[in-house]
């Protein structure tokens, strides 16, 4: 069992007493077009951090932090977010509990890319002696990369990537819940590639002002193989940071 949520308190207790490295995953609730559901990011992260314990011994999934910091989707009907200071501060309480049962490593990350400016904000406030404890992945550029990158090997081009609701996270989805993805909805255009100064526009302003559907990037290519791919280069990506070639948490 590498789900602490599955768990009773007697067993957690010796996983923590025996050295458990816990992952904590940060996801989102929303939009995510008019073809995807709203949970697409929990639902990536929660399964990213099941295999990244599956990976190690002794390594425990903590439940994913399910809304994150999407003030730029709230246009959107069913959206829900929570301002920075915010899920900063779940972040940190909820770390600090499995610190205070004794966790000696805690990887955190997020499936949902608003959550990485904060996160990254919540690297650096960090002491080093702290970081011995609690690591934090908070590289959108490296994330996005993998996709792109994936994407470009598989089809040609990475120009349809665009990091939301795009070829990557349909792909995603059609790998890891296919019946979820309503593929009579799938829109047959996008942004397209999107560059730097695009993702400052959508933070400052929102998705509205530059997809009426809410799709960043473009969903042609995708199926579930490159989704299983996908899954698996940005597990791979998370390993060699949290753990290293020795296979050890650092």
């Amino acid at each position: 069992m590498t789900a602490l949520g599955g768990l009773a308190w007697p067993e957690v207790a010796d996983r923590l007493a025996g050295g458990a490295t816990v992952v904590l995953p940060c996801g989102a609730t929303e939009q995510h077009g008019p073809h995807l559901p709203l949970d697409v990011d929990t639902r990536h992260a929660a399964e990213l951090a099941s295999r990244l314990a599956q990976r190690h011994a002794n390594c425990l999934a903590a439940p994913v932090v399910p809304i994150g910091v999407s003030s730029h989707h709230m246009p959107f009907a069913g959206t829900l977010s929570i301002s920075e200071p915010t899920f900063l501060q779940v972040v940190r309480e909820t770390v600090g509990s499995l610190r205070a049962h004794g966790a000696e490593r805690i990887c955190v990350f997020s499936a949902h890319i608003g959550n990485f400016a904060a996160l990254a904000k919540y690297s650096a406030e960090l002491s080093e002696q702290e970081k011995e404890k609690v690591t934090v992945f908070s590289d959108r550029d490296a994330f996005i990369g993998v996709w792109q990158e994936t994407v470009a090997r598989r089809t040609g081009t990475a120009d349809n990537v665009g990091a939301h609701a795009d070829v990557a996270e349909t792909s995603i989805m059609l790998a890891l819940a296919p019946a979820a993805v309503r593929t009579a909805e799938l829109p047959v255009h996008g942004t397209g590639r999107l560059r730097a100064e695009d993702y400052a526009h959508i933070f400052a302003d929102g998705i509205a002002s530059v997809s009426e559907t809410g799709v960043l990037g473009d969903t042609r290519g995708a199926d579930a193989a490159l989704g299983e791919e996908l899954i698996t280069n940005v597990l791979d990506l998370l390993d060699a940071f949290f753990f290293g070639s020795a296979g050890v948490a650092r």
